[in-house]
């Protein structure tokens, strides 16, 4: 899509905004749970309410039964990558160079769950919440035991209020049918390029730790989040020969979204809202725009997702209403980086092709 499309249909989403109907509600539910998810981390005095905020915002779906099954997986994939981490800590800890081999192993994993698996998401998750964690170790070894429990603590925390809040306002439903998955047992044969999209992807991730310290920034975990979740193409076994142009499109849509929620949540930060009250209302507003955004009819609800993720990395950056324009400023860097290393990797590494059918 060229920018000019793009725009008109960011401000055609934006002009569809309305309090009722389907799209309303779901975008309520999603702005509830993201606030009392935030409100119940830093009551409980969780390390970071981010993480409860994200998790509660993906599993807040239309009905019941999809957040139930989507919280499922959120945990399950936590647990899963927070698990294998913790064993490995004892290496990881006292041999830091053992990180980055093992970013590029849990992002190889994830990425082929997240394509051939029934349970995707929660590969996907595996992955990303282990490199979320050997980022910390990375920055602090001693940490590593803290931050696998607040991770899988925060996340659950997140996923449990999804589902309770949209247990109360969202729709019944019927739970949906999970489509047939290829099965890892084809990346030996039909999705064998699979295997080559997820390496890619993992050395782009092992490489953020050599840039994180070439320029010195203070939070890598942002540039790994950008690579993996850009490069979680939806549908990689079932049309790989669209991939290459899928990747792009993420790229721009994450930008997009990542400008448009990182402007609003720094001029928000710029005004100084101390009060917790204010700044509560002001993210709930700005996560119930984004989830509007993101159920769009277009093709562009991904911009509506990064959007809101943007704006929660700049409003919430601890316990209380955040004090300074620097952490948001310095996620959206990461962010930002996280893509542009993506670009150059993907540069040097051609998209794998498929096999061909006999």
């Amino acid at each position: 899509m060229r920018l000019g499309a793009l725009a008109n249909a960011i401000g055609a989403d934006l002009s569809d905004l309305t309090l009722s109907g389907p799209r309303a509600r779901v975008a309520a539910a999603a702005a509830t749970s993201v606030a009392l998810a935030v409100v119940v981390a830093i009551w409980l005095r969780l390390d970071d309410p981010l993480w409860a905020a994200i998790s509660a915002f993906f599993c807040t779906q239309a009905t019941h039964p999809a957040s139930f099954a989507k919280a499922a997986e959120r945990i399950a994939g936590t647990i899963l990558g927070a698990g294998t981490v913790f064993l490995a800590l004892p290496w990881l800890s006292a041999m830091p160079e053992l990180i980055p081999p093992a970013l590029l192993v849990f992002t190889t994993i994830g990425i082929i769950g997240g394509s051939l698996s029934r349970y995707g998401y929660t590969w996907q998750l595996g992955g990303l919440t282990a490199d979320i964690i050997c980022m910390g170790v990375l920055a602090d070894p001693t940490m590593g035991p803290s931050i696998t429990l607040y991770r899988t603590v925060e996340t659950a925390l997140g996923a449990a209020v999804a589902v309770a809040v949209v247990s109360l306002i969202g729709e019944r439903g019927s739970t949906t049918e999970k489509a047939a998955a290829a099965g890892w047992s084809s990346l030996f044969g039909a999705n064998r390029h699979v295997l080559g999209h997820a390496l890619r992807t993992g050395l782009a991730v092992m490489l953020v730790p050599v840039v994180w310290n070439w320029l010195e920034l203070p939070d890598l975990s942002q540039m790994a989040i950008s690579v993996a979740t850009v490069m979680a193409v939806p549908g990689l076994a079932q049309n790989p020969e669209q991939v290459e142009a899928r990747i792009h499109q993420r790229v721009l849509y994450r930008i997009a979204g990542g400008l448009l929620g990182g402007a609003a949540g720094l001029a928000i930060l710029a005004a100084s809202f101390t009060s917790l009250l204010p700044w509560l209302m002001l993210l709930m507003a700005g996560v119930w725009i984004g989830a509007f955004m993101q159920s769009t009819p277009r093709e562009t609800g991904y911009v509506g997702l990064q959007a809101t993720m943007a704006y929660m990395l700049t409003l919430v950056q601890g316990a209380g209403p955040p004090l300074s324009l620097v952490p948001g400023v310095e996620r959206m860097a990461g962010v930002l980086l996280g893509v542009g290393l993506l670009l150059l990797v993907s540069a040097g590494w051609p998209a794998p092709r498929p096999a061909l059918s006999a």
